[in-house]
């Protein structure tokens, strides 16, 4: 039996991301949390193992560090929902009760099994995926740009391959 096998998840979680050089403060509730500053903006991130139940569910959660002001949130939840439909992992959360932003990525482990690479995968997907829509976010929310317009400049801009330069 190796030491994976004998290891929670959690603690598997721990010494994955202690491998991948990624700073992460841990909790009782089976959760790491952490920052990450990318080119556009500083956020959160939560991982959350669920070893107890059956699912064994693997979730990783970037807060993002603005909320949207009340009267943009009509348009941002326009926006979340075009940038939602073409989104092949994962999903925005929008609270249009506060304004809160989260981008969300999880897998149900059939096994209970997570390597190092599908954490790193993940937690790379994150960052990348919260960092690259940032600006197409602030534009709406800041900059009076429609969510249509806003979305539609970004995957022009994705197109050209400019994204995040």
């Amino acid at each position: 039996m190796n030491d994976t096998e004998t290891q929670s998840l959690f603690e598997q979680v721990g010494q994955y991301l202690q491998a991948l050089d990624l700073n992460f403060d841990s909790s009782a509730d089976e959760v790491y949390i952490g920052m990450y500053e990318g080119v556009h903006m500083t956020w959160r991130i939560v991982i959350r193992t669920d070893s107890e139940s059956e699912l064994h569910l693997f979730r990783i959660s970037s807060a993002l560090p603005v909320k949207a002001p009340t009267h943009v949130r009509v348009a941002m939840a326009e926006l979340m929902a075009r940038v939602n439909y073409g989104l092949g992992v994962g999903m925005f959360d929008f609270d249009m009760d506060d304004g809160a932003m989260t981008y969300c990525i999880s897998i149900e482990l059939l096994d209970g099994a997570l390597t190092k690479s599908m954490l790193s995968r993940m937690v790379s997907i994150n960052m990348d995926i919260v960092d690259e829509y940032a600006p197409t976010f602030n534009s709406v929310m800041y900059g009076g740009v429609s969510p249509k317009d806003a979305f539609k400049a970004y995957e022009e801009l994705r197109t050209q391959g400019g994204m995040l330069q």
